[in-house]
């Protein structure tokens, strides 16, 4: 969720607010804050005809050019039989695929990203904290892995 050009968005989708409280999603669900004594959001729920998700609120991560730079390969999904670099470019992550993509990723929190039209992406690490894994979930996708392979 974040405020752009004064306007709540949930994965870039406009959320309309309503006299209850809550607000209008794009596909209709409804979404209320939950929060704290004091008033802070700690989370959320979406109420998508009588289904409900939890959201928990996360602080926003401002990582380091070397957070980012470790981030930065060749990346092949065999499942999906598709690649695509990661590049670093003045302090800023793109997802590239070549010859018409470049897709700027917005750190979100904690080695999780938000990239245009709903895209979510996410690393995995080994054992020594080493990334070896993107995650990339979209609107036809869930949990799509990638390893790197330069």
């Amino acid at each position: 969720i974040a405020l752009e050009k004064g306007e709540l968005k949930l994965n870039g989708s406009k959320m309309t607010p309503m006299a209850d409280s809550s607000f209008l999603l794009a596909d209709g669900a409804s979404l209320k804050f939950v929060l704290d004594n004091d008033g802070k959001p700690t989370g959320a729920q979406i109420d998508n005809d009588g289904t409900i998700i939890q959201l928990t609120a996360r602080e926003e991560w401002k990582p380091t050019a070397a957070d980012l730079t470790s981030f930065a390969g060749e990346w092949y999904s065999d499942e999906a039989r598709a690649g695509f670099t990661i590049a670093v470019e003045s302090d800023i992550l793109f997802l590239v695929q070549h010859p018409v993509l470049k897709m700027n990723l917005r750190p979100l929190y904690k080695d999780h990203f938000g990239g245009q039209g709903g895209y979510v992406l996410w690393v995995t690490r080994d054992a020594t904290g080493k990334v070896d894994k993107f995650h990339v979930t979209a609107s036809r996708m869930r949990d799509m892995p990638f390893v790197r392979v330069r």
